[in-house]
């Protein structure tokens, strides 16, 4: 059950990738199909999905860490809900 429906919400594509259940989209005509522009463009193709912690730690130094979560925690607000 998905907070807020009264009804059961079923996930029969949970177990797919994209690929899969586009192309299950495509053969049963509810997708277009290959389409330029459709991929995001705002990622690469190919992403890196490994790091060597010295790669993440001179990335770090790229940036003003403390300063970015001093900001952060001077704009948080506590927001009571009942």
């Amino acid at each position: 059950e998905i907070h807020g429906f009264d009804i059961p919400i079923y996930h029969p594509l949970i177990g797919l990738d994209k690929l899969e259940i586009t192309e299950r989209a495509v053969k049963i005509g509810t997708f277009p199909g290959k389409s330029p522009g459709l991929e995001c463009a705002a990622v690469p193709d190919h992403p890196r999905t490994a790091v060597s912690r010295c790669m993440v730690e001179e990335s770090e130094k790229l940036f003003d860490v403390a300063g970015i979560v001093a900001d952060a925690v001077s704009r948080m607000r506590i927001l009571r809900v009942s």
